[in-house]
């Protein structure tokens, strides 16, 4: 319990430091302890949004995240670091009996790096969880995923230009 409180500290105090993405919107897939989805876009200059959603393939364990992120690019900002938090809620469908499903949620960190290829963006991420509210509530719960993203909107390229005086 303790870690996890240090760790959200460290979260917090990395997010102030953070910088850029080189991209306006993306979306793809996330690999972790789930399959899922993810999209991801630009607020502000440093500031990104994701929603991921995890379908629950396998399990029957369905959850959804929202998290507002900070960059910090390394050399480029095709190269970055990241961190930031947010909400998740999960439920599972146990049966068809409403008393027989479970439905929790909380709150969410996210640290992480990411690299753009092209229109290619590859990140991987350590996320934990702290559930508040619901059958998990006060449980602690923490995993780590890959997230392969197409770049739908680029930012507009930085040509240099030469100006020549007549």
């Amino acid at each position: 319990m303790r870690d996890i409180a240090i760790l959200w500290v460290l979260t917090i105090a990395f997010i102030q430091n953070l910088d850029a993405q080189h991209y306006s919107l993306a979306t793809g897939i996330r690999i972790g302890d789930n399959y899922g989805s993810t999209v991801q876009g630009k607020l502000f200059r440093k500031t990104s949004a994701e929603v991921i959603l995890h379908p629950g393939v396998g399990n029957n364990s369905h959850s959804v995240s929202g998290l507002i992120k900070r960059h910090q690019k390394i050399l480029t900002d095709r190269i970055s670091l990241f961190a930031g938090g947010g909400i998740i809620q999960q439920w599972k469908n146990t049966d068809t009996d409403v008393t027989g499903n479970i439905n929790t949620g909380g709150i969410q960190t996210i640290l992480g790096a990411e690299l753009t290829i092209g229109r290619y963006n590859i990140s991987w991420d350590f996320a934990p969880s702290l559930f508040l509210w619901g059958s998990k509530s006060g449980a602690l719960a923490g995993g780590t995923a890959v997230s392969v993203r197409y770049v739908l909107i680029a930012p507009p390229s930085k040509k240099f230009k030469l100006k020549l005086r007549k």
